[in-house]
Order: structure tokens, then C-alpha cells, then sequence
């Protein structure tokens, strides 16, 4: 049995070692990525990620890239691969390599690299394009070069709180070093990233991830791998498979504590025993009694029955939104499916009075430039260019990008979630997201986009009233084009409320596609729902 999840493709794994499979070869996976997004002005970091090293060995000489941008002439550059070999505490599982494209040999707006690597593989020369799993498009990497900042820049600080690293390594999937999570976020203009590996991963031999290690090797290795330097923060933790009872297994996103949680309902390990595990709220309870985060993780996925059958899995529900949750992952990914679906248990929970914040992230395991993943096991390879680490991102109101400082505006909701546009409510210039305010206090709603995430298309305003288990909405048009704007609310919206939200979309930008921004929610001050 093995999970069904996502990450760059692990592509060895065979039940017994024999059964079949349309993507096994004897050779390790080989993967080139960089981020979809870049900030005009810096050099685009390019990784070079070999797996599975230990049991398929392969010696990588060279990188060659080709650089295409409309009405450009194409510009090639070869890098000699050993000379930017980086060292990382799992090298013997997994070669990495960092290149660097320089500024100049890029263009504000697209730009398209084919990317070729050549390597010899018991003892064949080969190329690879892009990567080297069966069936896969191997399609060039394309990068967004910013001229601007990120809408907000300055205002608040922005992360990715849902990936994975190389420590998250199963029959399906494995991630990239936790180095190149740095170099990448930093690169694509992230001030933070939570780097949350599975508990079943977390626990299992580094060597074999079949067999549980009672060291825990793997979590000792990523807990001391934690950086932080003045411009960016690494927060480390593990995606714990919490047990509802009979409602199966959810996933519990947990930073900052001190000792490992087990959780392994889901993660098809032998040896499963749910009495020597503690329950969700357990887990959840631990991690912040240690001073740590946590967070529903991608409470808008809807478990399949499959999954429920042969995994163990559930859906997150209101009863398991316990004080000990510090917070409710509203996007994975950009704002489709998942979105409605999270935003139905989050506005029960608002409604039922809990002052829940949201946070956003990706699940990316890698995935810097797009999403590639095994789609059907044994049988293909699914990727997706709209989905990638960092395109949802959690925005925290002020500049503090210190760990208790990330932390403590999580605990206290000073948050909202995005893909594209800065969104705030704020009384006198400042945010008061998260806060009690009066009910005869004069706020604003602000928002800001730019040309690359669209101009802003509406404005929504919602209220909430616990006593009547409803939500009212307001609805701002926009008629001219405008990238940013400041709407005051009538007290009158507010007067009766226990809490206000706002939402913003705008139209289709450079990046091809319309975003959105949504706000936690402001507390009014005499509501009865705190």
C-alpha cells in the first residue's frame, strides 16, 4: 500500500521489489527546477537534484541552458556541474546542484529555459531535458521576471507555510534539500517558508524509509538544518497524521516545538499501532504547550473513498478545530475548488465564535516551477504550471520577519492569504486585522495589485453575526482600472456584527491569470462570540 500524494516522483518503488511498472528504470530521477518567479535585477538560482544516488549510482557532468524571451535572440550558457555541487546532510541519498543565471541573460515579464543535462548512467551517456521521469512532458522551465515587488511589500512580509524538503521521502515522493528552499523562496521574493515534513517520514531510517528509526535520525537532522539570516526565516516542523477516532486521519501542520509527535495513521508504514499514538487533539495540545504553531492543514481537500478505505483518511470538521488549532490553511494552491470548500468550515467556525486565522501554502515537495507528481501509481506522471512553491502565500501585517514575530501574529490572526493582491482592513492607516475594535469605529478597507497579478475587480465586504449563524456581504465594483484602492465602511455594516472580513479579486494580470486576497478576521469589540 502506498500514499497517495504529491511531490517530485519517486519513481523506484515496486510492491516486492517486482511488481510492474510503466515508470521504473534502473537510474537515479533527475530533476532541473528553478522558481516561477524572480525579482528583476537578481540572478535565478537553478537546481540540479539527483535521487536515489545510493542505489543508482550516475556521474552528472554538465548543465546546458537555452534562454528564450519574445523578441530576443536565444542565449545559451553550460555550467560544468561538479564545480556547484552543495553539500546537505542526506548527500549520500541525493546529489544537488545550485547554478545561477545572471540578470542580464534575463527579460522583465516571461522567459523560457530548456535545460539540458547530460550524464552518464551505468556507464551510457544520456541527456535529459527538464527531468527524467517516464511519461513526463519534460516541457522547459519558464520564469516570471518582477519588476515590482510584491503588492504590500513593506506593509507586511510574506511565506509559503506548507512545503516539504527532502526529509519527506516515501515510495512516491521526496522533496528538495532545505538549502534550496532557502535559495529558491529568497529568490522569488518570500521574507519565510514553513517546511513541515511528515511525521511517518520524519520517523523512518534515512537509510530505508520502510523501517522506523528509534533515534529519529531524519527529524534530529532537519531540526538542526533551521537557518534564518536578516532578509529571510526557515521554519521547520512535521505534517502530523493526527487521528480523529473514528473519523480516520487528518493532517495537523505543526511548528516551532521541541520534541517529535508521532503520526503515522495514513502514511502506509508497517507496523501501524493507533494505541501507541496520541489523537489529534493530543498532538495538536503537545505543540503548543512546547510554544509552537499549528495549523489545519489543507482542510479543502475531500477524502475519497479510497483513500478512506485503504489510508485511513478523513475531513477536517468543526469539532476538530480546538482551541489547540492555531490556525486554518484556507488556500493549497491558488483559489479554485479547495478554496470554497475551506472557506464553508472556516465561516462555520467564525460563526461558531472561534477566532481562527488564515494561513496559505502550497504542499509543494520542491515544485519550485511547476507541480510534477505521480498521478496514477506505477503508470504516469501529472504535472501542473499554475500550481508551484510560493504562488499561495501568507501575508503577515508589519515587518518583523523573526521567528517568535511570525509566530505571535499567527497566534493573534494578523494575517490574510494570497495569490496576487495586498488586502487590509485598518482604522487610521494601521491594520486592525486580528484586533477587537468598537462598533463605532471608522475603518477602511485597502487593497493594492500590480500590473503582473491584475487590477482590481471587486471589493468584498463580509459581516458576521454568530447570534444569527449568517454572514452578510457587500459588494464594492470597481469601474475604472485602478491598482489600488481605499473604501471606508459605513459603521452601519458593522454596527450588529461579531466580525468582519474582506475579500478582493482582480482581473487577469502578466502572470495569465486573475488573484485574490482574503483577510482574517476584525472582532467587534461588545460581540458575544469571544
Amino acid at each position: 500500500m502506498i500514499p497517495l500524494t504529491l511531490g517530485y516522483c519517486e519513481t523506484h518503488f515496486r510492491f516486492g521489489g517486482i511488481s510492474p511498472s510503466l515508470l521504473f528504470r534502473r537510474e537515479p530521477e533527475i530533476v532541473v527546477d528553478c522558481p516561477a518567479r524572480v525579482i528583476a535585477g537578481k540572478p535565478c538560482p537553478i537546481m540540479v537534484l539527483v535521487n536515489e544516488i545510493d542505489q543508482f549510482p550516475a556521474e552528472i557532468e554538465s548543465l546546458e541552458l537555452a534562454i528564450f524571451s519574445k523578441g530576443n535572440a536565444i542565449k545559451t550558457v553550460t555550467f560544468d556541474l561538479e564545480q556547484f555541487a552543495i553539500d546537505h546532510p542526506l548527500k549520500f541519498k541525493a546529489k544537488l546542484f545550485h547554478c545561477w543565471i545572471e540578470p542580464d541573460q534575463l527579460i522583465p515579464g516571461w522567459n523560457t529555459i530548456m535545460a539540458k543535462v547530460t550524464a552518464v548512467v551505468r556507464g551510457k551517456r544520456k541527456t535529459i531535458l527538464s527531468d527524467n521521469f517516464p511519461t513526463a512532458s519534460h516541457d522547459p522551465l519558464r520564469v516570471f521576471v518582477a519588476h515590482e515587488p510584491l503588492p504590500g511589500t513593506g506593509r507586511a512580509i510574506f511565506g509559503d507555510m506548507h512545503a516539504h524538503s527532502l526529509h519527506t521521502h516515501s515510495p512516491v515522493e521526496f522533496g528538495a534539500p532545505l538549502e534550496t528552499v532557502s535559495v529558491m523562496a529568497t529568490a522569488m521574493g518570500l521574507d519565510f517558508a514553513a517546511i513541515i515534513d511528515h511525521s511517518y517520514d520524519l520517523e523512518c531510517d534515512i537509510h530505508n524509509y520502510r523501517k522506523r528509526d528509534k533515534k529519529l535520525s531524519n527529524w534530529n537532522l532537519q531540526q538542526r538544518e533551521l537557518t534564518t539570516n536578516e532578509s529571510f526565516t526557515l521554519l521547520v516542523g512535521e505534517e502530523i497524521s493526527g487521528r480523529k477516532g473514528r473519523g480516520g486521519v487528518v493532517h495537523l501542520g505543526a511548528i516551532g516545538h521541541g520534541s517529535f509527535v508521532r503520526g503515522s495513521g495514513d502514511g502506509a508504514r508497517i507496523g501501524y499501532d493507533r494505541t501507541a499514538e496520541p489523537t489529534l487533539w493530543e498532538a495538536a495540545e503537545q505543540v503548543v504547550a512546547e510554544g509552537g504553531i499549528t495549523f489545519a492543514a489543507h482542510p479543502g481537500e475531500r477524502t475519497s473513498w479510497f483513500q478512506a478505505l485503504m489510508l485511513r483518511r478523513g475531513n477536517w470538521e468543526l469539532t476538530d478545530l480546538t482551541d489547540a488549532v492555531t490556525a486554518f490553511q484556507g488556500i493549497n494552491g491558488g483559489f479554485g475548488k479547495f478554496w470554497f470548500v475551506a472557506r464553508k468550515l472556516w465561516v462555520k467556525a467564525l460563526l461558531a465564535g472561534k477566532r481562527i486565522p488564515l494561513v496559505a501554502g502550497n504542499d509543494a515537495h520542491g515544485d519550485f516551477n511547476r507541480y510534477r507528481a505521480i498521478g496514477f501509481p506505477f503508470v504516469y506522471v501529472k504535472e501542473n504550471p499554475q500550481r508551484f512553491f510560493g504562488l499561495a502565500r501568507t501575508g503577515i501585517y508589519g515587518d518583523n520577519r523573526s521567528k517568535e514575530s511570525i509566530f505571535e501574529a499567527v497566534r493573534s490572526g494578523k494575517t490574510f492569504i494570497t495569490d496576487g493582491p495586498f488586502l487590509t482592513i485598518s482604522r487610521r492607516g494601521i491594520s486592525v486585522v486580528g484586533e477587537k475594535i468598537g462598533s463605532d469605529d471608522q475603518i477602511a478597507v485597502e487593497c493594492e495589485s500590480s500590473a503582473e497579478f491584475g487590477a482590481i475587480r471587486r471589493l468584498i465586504v463580509i459581516a458576521g453575526f454568530c447570534s444569527k449563524i449568517e454572514e452578510k456581504v457587500w459588494v464594492v465594483r470597481v469601474e475604472e482600472q485602478a491598482y489600488s484602492l481605499s473604501q471606508i465602511i459605513d459603521p452601519a455594516v458593522f454596527a450588529d456584527a461579531d466580525y468582519i472580513r474582506a475579500e478582493v479579486e482582480t482581473e487577469s494580470g502578466l502572470r495569465h491569470f486573475g488573484s485574490k486576497a482574503v483577510t482574517s478576521a476584525v472582532w467587534i469589540g461588545r460581540n458575544s462570540c469571544i
